[in-house]
């Protein structure tokens, strides 16, 4: 993402070179907070741009998430990695929409586990991710 587009999304309220000194501090603080991988940086930026690097060697909850989301028999996997709402203290404008994206995925999940266990006759797991989904819709 560009560096104004990002500290500009979480420090909407601040000037634009305060919004970007945010996001300097919090980038490293970010990076002293991940291990140390010799052969790859968390984080690649220059003086526009910032973004994760895909060969750090770390994995992201939502990242599996939404790729299992995606995969035809990833529902089940998917729908145990779901721990509840993203962030759901936070009340910044960027945070609503990401939560809802998330929170509906989780309930499609759940839908589709729904109908491949009615239809394989398995009724106990039916209508334990139906309620499961009761519970997030």
């Amino acid at each position: 993402m560009s560096r104004d587009s990002l500290a500009l999304t979480f420090w909407p309220d601040c000037e634009a070179a305060a919004a970007r000194a945010n996001l300097r501090r919090h980038v490293a603080l970010i990076v002293r907070a991940l291990p140390v991988c010799k052969s790859h940086k968390p984080i690649t930026a220059d003086y526009n741009s910032i973004r994760w690097n895909a060969l750090y060697p770390c994995t992201i909850d939502i990242v599996r998430f939404e790729r299992l989301s995606a995969e035809a028999g990833g529902a089940a996997e998917a729908s145990t990695i779901y721990r509840g709402d993203l962030l759901p203290d936070a009340v910044d404008e960027w945070a609503f929409p990401e939560r809802e994206r998330l929170r509906s995925m989780h309930c499609a999940n759940l839908e589709r586990l729904t109908e491949r266990y009615t239809l394989s006759g398995d009724f106990a797991q039916a209508i334990a991710s139906t309620r499961a989904l009761l519970l997030h819709d």
